[in-house]
């Protein structure tokens, strides 16, 4: 990890997890539904070595997509993204 990404990461604002899934229509809905909120927010993709049973509706992809946001930010956050997906 980058020295900066590590420092920016560690001292962020953003970094409450919101919402993780497996399905890529899901992570663009909640791209989405923040983007459209206003909120700020970053996202991880964690690449996961492939499994013998994949997630399913996830086209045998095995990544990870985790939404992190402010604290502040969280509830709202959370009332939005839980009533779209």
């Amino acid at each position: 990890m980058h020295v900066n990404h590590l420092f920016s990461y560690l001292f962020s604002s953003k970094k409450t997890l919101l919402y993780t899934t497996f399905l890529r229509k899901d992570y663009f809905r909640a791209a989405a539904v923040l983007t459209q909120s206003g909120v700020d927010y970053r996202t991880a993709v964690i690449h996961h070595k492939p499994v013998i049973r994949e997630v399913p509706g996830s086209d045998g992809l095995t990544s990870e997509y985790r939404f992190y946001v402010r604290k502040n930010d969280y509830h709202q956050a959370d009332s939005m993204v839980s009533s779209q997906i």
